[in-house]
């Protein structure tokens, strides 16, 4: 039998759901959830919870701080925030942004923010996911959300026509990363989108644990309660 806690390093390409679907053929388990989507884009660390007495228990792990380490493009701003959307505005290269720059905006950004989620999430407006509005090109208009960013350090800039930027970010749950991106972006003037994003912890939880590949075998020997 399959039940308990599962931690997996989910690899950039398919979805929090697609990594689901795989765990219950893996299992036989119909009940599994996880706590905390990642956007197909991302990787790192997916915490599931396999059976109905595990998944009743994932509001442990949701209220959790995660940590991310998240490389950006700036320059360019586009409509779901990261590099698989449209581009929506474009600067002219080569963008002036230094690496002062962004270090003297950093500070703006840690503590307490109230955040609007990206269109393109799974936020729920009148019981309906916001990325279906944004699809069928219906306007709406999400409430902005108390966050906390607890740290955000820039681990590298790399300069060039549109400067690209690695920074590692802690912050309280309910965190959109590519809003905080977006919103950067917008301070600078210049326009921002997340390229790459990846979740490293939830809690203490890391993903140096997390088991890469899924099969029968690895899924039971990663089994915690």
């Amino acid at each position: 039998m399959y039940k308990g806690f599962l931690l997996v390093n989910k690899p950039s390409g398919p979805s929090s759901f697609a990594i689901i679907r795989e765990l219950r053929q893996h299992t036989g388990v119909a009940r599994i959830g996880h706590a905390g989507t990642l956007d197909p884009l991302a990787s790192g660390l997916l915490l599931t919870a396999i059976d109905r007495v595990y998944t009743r228990q994932l509001s442990r792990f949701i209220v959790l701080d995660k940590r991310y380490i998240v490389q950006a493009k700036l320059g360019q701003a586009t409509i779901t925030y990261d590099s698989e959307g449209e581009i929506t505005a474009c600067a002219t290269p080569p963008v002036a942004i230094t690496e002062s720059d962004i270090q003297a905006i950093l500070p703006d950004f840690v503590g307490e923010q109230m955040q609007l989620p990206p269109l393109f999430s799974a936020k729920k407006y009148n019981g309906k996911r916001a990325y279906a509005y944004a699809r069928a090109n219906e306007s709406i208009t999400l409430d902005r959300v108390c966050v906390i960013i607890h740290s955000l350090v820039l681990q590298a800039f790399t300069p060039g026509p549109y400067p690209e930027v690695t920074l590692s970010v802690h912050c309280s749950k309910g965190t959109y990363v590519r809003s905080l991106i977006h919103d950067i972006g917008q301070v600078l003037n210049v326009g921002a989108h997340i390229t790459g994003l990846h979740r490293e912890a939830i809690g203490d939880y890391t993903d140096a644990t997390a088991i890469r590949t899924l099969t029968p075998q690895s899924i039971r020997a990663g089994l915690f309660q």
